[in-house]
């Protein structure tokens, strides 16, 4: 029998669902989380976007640390540089690293974090399923979000899960062997919120437009008038008719034919021509909506109308912080609170020695004349810590450069030569030894 204070922890305080299930996202719904997906094979935009995001997110790896006090953390991140962590350790082997490191046996860690972030930013959910071994997760798998259900309680908040299969067949899933990475939704706090749901009418009427298009090539080759017949034709004749049309008019190869034809009134058109239907508008606009609704520049998605190299290492820079940044620290909170404390050992406490907790690389590439002038900097007040008699472990930790030892330098003599004896010698033994 649970105790009184457990039947209070983590129950709602007030419902935030009703006592009938809802069912979020089924397949076959033109703008759910089905045709949310289905949105990137249909502009050229969205997939761009969608593809730099996921796999930018996909490029940066993850490590573990702990406290160690004075320590500093080694790991090696992708552009060659540590860490530098400061009072961090790395810890090399952890079984939520193994598992991240080899999510199952069809997908890398790389095709796991850059299809969830797919969906995250195509529907604002990211879902993984895990699968235990003795009770502990053993493997990662990316689930469909429009095949996910959400089991809720008015009470209880959150019960469980169910996936449906594509036969219509459903599993049943507990909380806790399903990981949900979203961008929360303000109005439904168990699903999330994407930028493709604000602009799904713009997809559809690109996509529409690029079939509009390709059917005026395909379609759009007639004489510009209309044949208005003196009688009514029997069925033979009217194929006839239709046959010959069309041998004549059809495909762009017959495109400004007139057609003659027998017993008719001719009588003019004015067919819409694709000026009229403003193409390049529209697209565009269309275009500068989806870019609006992620947040993203022209830059990012390949506009290079006026790029120099300061602008482009600025723009990859503000792409790594605005864009790529956020969703690391999304997956971050989701590994961190949801993921790890389902392993054994792991201790909820912070500020312990045996706290771990994942952290990822650093998304921002570095700028280089930044950099070196920072160094210089650092340099320059090193020195001037040296003359103001500062010891040189103190005034290299003041000025955030490793340990350094300053030799004494040599005196010079009277006749200019330098004095060796003034500069320090290892002792007698050692010279001997090294000789």
């Amino acid at each position: 029998m649970r105790s009184l204070l457990g039947s209070l922890i983590n129950r709602a305080p007030v419902p935030y669902t009703g006592s009938k299930q809802n069912w979020y996202g089924g397949p076959g719904r033109k703008y759910g989380a089905t045709g949310q997906m289905d949105a990137m094979g249909a502009s050229a935009t969205l997939f761009s976007i969608v593809n730099r995001t996921s796999t930018s997110v996909a490029a940066e790896t993850w490590h573990l640390h702990r406290r160690a006090a004075g320590s500093v953390c080694e790991f090696e991140q992708p552009d060659g540089e540590p860490c530098g962590t400061k009072n961090v350790a790395h810890v090399p082997r952890h079984p939520a690293q193994v598992v991240l490191g080899r999510p199952n046996a069809f997908y890398t860690t790389a095709e796991t974090f850059e299809s969830g972030q797919q969906h995250v930013d195509l529907t604002g959910e990211g879902w993984l399923v895990m699968p235990r071994i003795g009770g502990m997760p053993a493997e990662l798998w990316v689930a469909r979000p429009d095949r996910m259900v959400v089991v809720t309680d008015p009470r209880d908040f959150l019960v469980g899960y169910i996936y449906c299969g594509p036969d219509g067949h459903e599993v049943p899933l507990k909380r806790q062997d399903v990981l949900l990475n979203r961008m929360p939704s303000p109005l439904d706090p168990y699903r999330g919120l994407g930028p493709v749901q604000t602009i799904m009418q713009q997809v559809a009427g690109t996509s529409m437009s690029a079939e509009w298009n390709t059917n005026f090539f395909r379609n759009g080759a007639r004489p510009g008038g209309i044949v208005k017949l003196s009688r009514k034709m029997n069925d033979a004749e009217f194929e006839q008719l239709v046959e010959r049309f069309n041998y004549d008019h059809k495909g762009p190869a017959n495109a400004g034919k007139t057609a003659f034809l027998e017993d008719g009134e001719w009588q003019d058109v004015k067919p819409l021509n694709m000026r009229d239907m403003q193409f390049v508008e529209t697209a565009n606009l269309n275009r500068d909506t989806v870019l609006l609704a992620f947040g993203i520049s022209k830059f990012a998605v390949g506009v290079v109308d006026d790029i120099n190299r300061a602008t482009a290492d600025a723009a990859k820079a503000w792409f790594g912080e605005t864009l790529t940044l956020p969703r690391l620290n999304r997956w971050r909170g989701l590994l961190n609170n949801d993921f790890l404390p389902q392993f054994p050992g792991w201790d909820p406490n912070p500020d312990s020695f045996g706290h771990v907790w994942f952290v990822h690389s650093n998304p921002v590439p570095a700028d280089r004349v930044q950099a070196l002038a920072e160094k210089t900097a650092s340099v320059q007040q090193f020195v001037a810590l040296i003359g103001a008699g500062v010891k040189s472990a103190d005034a290299a930790e003041l000025c955030n450069l490793p340990p350094l030892t300053m030799e004494p330098r040599p005196e010079p003599r009277p006749d200019g030569q330098i004095d060796k004896s003034s500069v320090n010698e290892p002792p007698s033994g050692e010279r001997e030894e090294a000789a």
